[in-house]
């Protein structure tokens, strides 16, 4: 008798098919579920898969932890771009700041000689310009915090999920996909 290799899949309609291949035999015989089945239903959760050897589950928890890290680095990535990002974004605002005022001030300059309202005038601008750059040190303090809180709760999230993936791991059955960093995300 020839052993026989099990392949399942889910085909783009969602019903499962079951395929058996003969060792050596090209032949191929197909067996469809009645009742279809999405790929969220087929979640390894769902399913109950036992897990091989110790070196096995060694190996599939480094992997989990590397994406967890891998996570955590995507995240402080994004957020440094995002800084950069306001960084630039503040640069224009005040570039363009002092383009509106040089003109102004030229334009007040040339209608008053009194030095007087010129002085008042240039202590105005001054201010005017210490509140923008105070906005400036409060948007990026804000958004500092902002990403300061994301990361503590993505740790937060991330020892839960590693917690439930021991458990899982404890009880000898495949962790949940669930559990696992979404990619590109």
């Amino acid at each position: 008798m020839r052993p026989f290799r099990w392949v399942l899949t889910v085909v783009f309609m969602g019903s499962l098919q079951l395929f058996s291949h003969a060792h050596g035999d090209d032949s191929l015989s197909v067996t469809t579920s009645p009742v279809p089945q999405t790929t969220a239903q087929l979640r390894s959760a769902d399913i109950s898969i036992p897990l091989g050897d110790k070196i096995d589950i060694k190996q599939l928890r480094v992997t989990f932890i590397r994406a967890l890290e891998s996570e955590s680095r995507a995240l402080q990535h994004r957020q440094k771009l995002e800084l950069r990002e306001l960084r630039e974004s503040q640069k224009a605002r005040k570039k363009d700041f002092e383009r509106r005022e040089k003109e102004a001030r030229r334009k007040y300059f040339k209608e008053t000689s009194e030095p007087k309202s010129r002085r008042q005038y240039v202590q105005d601008f001054q201010q005017r310009r210490r509140s923008l750059l105070e906005i400036f040190k409060l948007e990026t303090k804000t958004r500092a915090s902002d990403h300061q809180v994301r990361r503590e709760s993505l740790d937060g999230e991330q020892k839960n999920r590693l917690k439930e993936f021991d458990d899982s791991l404890k009880t000898g059955m495949r962790p949940a996909e669930t559990l696992w960093p979404a990619s590109g995300g």
